[in-house]
């Protein structure tokens, strides 16, 4: 196998590989926090009863010393996120030596992975309304820090907390650390194994199930489950809402799927919860022997995002740096051909792919803020009064001749003064603007699904769907005066000022999303499938970054701006530290090439999103 390969199919399979984009050069660390001193999350219960002081600690999985080992110790903040509004449960913490129980503590984690003890209890007056409300988070203590953990926990208004034997460990991703716990529509590699010692003779028949819904709650995710199929991931198609499973009483760990339910996705974190339930157990209080709080974690049309899923979103992308001179803004303006129309008449190949790459650095970073956000797309071809309104992208105003959105006070961009025009108002659909050929003709109608997906005709070439970057560049098509958009007074006009716009990330989701579906109707995904990329050489030559198995700038040049593409804290190995075109093609098909076989290899992950109304490719 490929040296590079294979590190990276390690990284999937052992610990994940943990560096964030703001330091790419950095192993951060992989953080298990352990509720009751368990790796079960059965018992990550506590009560709003003063008196009832639950034991806790966490520690660096990825110590100084082993495999991508971090180099430090880390200063971090234990915190309550309230993720529900006030029906929340809400938590406390406490060194356990003395000090005041707060809704946050300061500790230190040793580089050399030695746990770390507190005491955590719930808030009086604040029990939880459903399993998992209650979410401890761990924060790297610093401005802008990371965000190492989050685990849902149960705030009970009982007086005493229950215990009881076999409970079972559920670990998704095949690891203890909690930043794995965010599924897409893509079967995810999980393991559940009873804790030892236990009751059990020879094996336990368990069910894998959602928890039921619970009165008064919003809607929570969903997931499915599936075994494994000839040692890798089932369809998406086949996985169902339960699963049995025989549970060796050994303890050893019995290998599943999990994937969220298409069309089921979460509104916050931690609100899919996964139950095992003992089927030979007939109380049904003691047939419960593990839950755990997931989240069904994907892009989502921006105009139907609840209110605190648009701030969520709002305060993560004002936790990067300024616009005006941030790392996105740079390469977005200096990228040029590589990654925009080669002419006036060739469109670029590597446009989608490499804003693909682009836009999935940007949302790892501000997942790196807040873990439960996800990059919600601008549907162009309908109404969105949601979105261009004062509390969230901003009103289009005009005020002396200069293009400002206007923004409420309490919106995080208030203080950005963007620059943008529309040829349709803030509520308006924009097909009614603009000249028709936007909407009608696959020439120009880089807007409307119903004509983008179906380019190149039924199994056709991708560079039948290159036509969507149009003459010139999307910006120009979408900027041009009275043109589709008419985004011709805005930093969104060009790639030098559009990314100072959070709108273009919304914007390009949007342009990934037609792409994804595409490929998802003509089952072109595969680098190895020659018409899914539709480029081969000499023609792609023309630029450097073009061809499949081309680097692409700025990743593979040590002068430009960032450094190599970073991997995601958790499973996410994809892309590579230097992407490809061919690395890109899939969302959760995670392909490699492998040098020494010539050939492209399948990897057990792929790139970690999904779109709302893009099923799995799997």
């Amino acid at each position: 196998m490929h040296l590079k390969a294979s590190m990276l199919l390690t990284c999937a399979l052992l610990i994940g590989c943990a560096t964030v984009p703001t330091r790419p050069a950095e192993t951060l660390p992989l953080v298990e926090v352990e509720i009751n001193n368990t790796p079960t999350h059965r018992d990550d219960i506590v009560s709003i009863y003063t008196s009832i002081q639950v034991p806790a600690r966490m520690r660096i999985t990825n110590p100084q010393g082993g495999w991508n080992g971090v180099q430090q110790d880390y200063s971090v903040l234990l915190r309550n996120i309230g993720t529900c509004g006030s029906y929340c449960g809400q938590l406390r913490f406490a060194d356990g030596v003395g000090g005041p129980f707060l809704g946050h503590l300061p500790l230190v984690l040793p580089r050399n992975g030695a746990w770390v003890p507190f005491l955590v209890r719930g808030n009086p007056n604040a029990a939880s309304l459903t399993a998992k409300d209650a979410v401890l988070e761990v924060r790297e203590n610093i401005a802008g820090g990371t965000v190492f953990a989050r685990q849902g926990i149960f705030v009970s208004d009982m007086s005493a907390i229950p215990t009881q034997s076999p409970v079972a460990i559920v670990e998704i991703g095949r690891t203890a650390i909690t930043l794995d716990d965010y599924l897409t529509w893509a079967p995810t590699a999980a393991t559940v194994r009873l804790a030892t010692p236990n009751p059990v003779s020879g094996s336990l028949l368990v069910q894998l199930r959602n928890a039921p819904p619970t009165p008064g709650a919003d809607q929570p995710g969903l997931v499915v489950f599936g075994s494994p199929v000839a040692g890798g991931p089932p369809s998406a198609a086949t996985m169902t809402p339960t699963l049995a499973l025989n549970l060796p009483s050994s303890g050893a760990p019995v290998e599943f799927y999990v994937a969220g339910e298409f069309g089921r996705p979460s509104s916050r974190d931690k609100d899919a919860i996964i139950e095992v339930i003992d089927l030979a157990q007939p109380n049904p209080a003691l047939a419960l022997i593990e839950n755990i709080g997931a989240m069904v974690r994907v892009r989502k049309n921006a105009n139907i995002l609840t209110n605190t899923e648009r701030d969520r979103f709002l305060r993560a992308i004002r936790s990067l740096p300024s616009p005006e001179d941030s790392y996105y803004v740079q390469v977005e303006g200096q990228v040029g051909s590589r990654a925009h129309s080669l002419n006036t008449s060739t469109p670029s190949p590597a446009f989608f792919p490499w804003h693909r790459a682009f836009l999935l650095r940007y949302e790892r970073q501000i997942q790196g803020s807040d873990p439960s956000v996800a990059l919600p797309y601008w549907r162009y071809d309908a109404a969105a009064p949601y979105v261009f309104s004062p509390d969230f992208m901003g009103s289009t105003q005009t005020f002396s001749g200069i293009s400002t959105v206007l923004t409420n006070w309490s919106n995080p961009l208030y203080s950005l003064a963007i620059q943008r025009t529309t040829s349709f108002p803030d509520a308006a659909d924009p097909k009614a603007s603009g000249p028709a050929a936007c909407w009608t003709t696959p020439e120009s109608a880089i807007l409307v699904p119903s004509i983008t997906q179906f380019l190149g005709g039924t199994g056709g070439l991708a560079t039948g769907f290159w036509q969507v970057e149009h003459i010139g560049n999307e910006h120009a098509i979408l900027a041009a005066s009275g043109q589709c958009l008419g985004l011709s007074g805005s930093w969104l006009a060009q790639p030098a000022t559009a990314a100072q716009d959070p709108l273009f990330f919304l914007l390009h989701a949007n342009t990934d999303r037609l792409w994804a579906k595409w490929q998802r109707q003509q089952g072109l995904f595969d680098p190895a499938n020659p018409s899914s990329y539709g480029l081969a050489a000499p023609a792609c030559l023309l630029v450097a970054g073009q061809c499949l198995l081309d680097t692409m700038w700025p990743w593979n040049d040590p002068s430009a701006p960032g450094g190599t593409f970073p991997i995601g804290l958790g499973r996410f190995l994809l892309p590579p530290n230097q992407p490809t075109p061919g690395n890109l093609l899939s969302l959760d098909r995670g392909y490699q090439w492998n040098a020494n076989a010539n050939q492209w290899q399948r990897l057990p992950t792929g790139l970690g999103y999904s779109y709302d109304d893009v099923p799995s490719t799997q």
